[in-house]
């Protein structure tokens, strides 16, 4: 009984290969992801979600992610995982993704109370 899932790639029939998870590692521009996509031979559907995310909630999904030593779908599990750390920040009051801003991100002048997209302080010009 394997206990610990040391390479990644031993599990290849059952998630992305290292040659499929290299190959879309070398379209991302950030090195830690690169690494980490190689590293857990992450499928399209688990690379794609990850790299959806904001950069902040990619950073903990680095720091964070430990899929069980039994996992056979690394790759489900990151989504499931990616999906739930959104979950929580949209819940937290972080990433919302109806408005599509962070929280701690004023939206468009264009969004903002008072007439015109004027916000607070601006002059009309009426």
């Amino acid at each position: 009984v394997r206990m610990a899932k040391e390479h990644p790639e031993e599990n290849s029939e059952q998630d992305g290969d290292r040659d499929s998870a290299a190959a879309i590692a070398a379209d991302v521009d950030d090195p830690a992801l690169a690494e980490f996509i190689v590293h857990w031979c992450l499928n399209e559907r688990g690379a794609t979600k990850l790299l959806s995310l904001e950069p902040e909630l990619q950073k903990q999904i680095l720091a964070e992610f430990a899929p069980p030593p039994h996992a056979t779908n690394v790759s489900e599990k990151l989504f499931q995982f990616c999906v739930r750390v959104q979950k929580t920040a949209a819940d937290a009051g972080g990433w919302s993704q109806a408005s599509g801003h962070h929280a701690a991100t004023p939206p468009p002048a264009a969004l903002r109370r008072g007439s015109g997209g004027l916000g607070a302080g601006q002059a009309s010009s009426e």
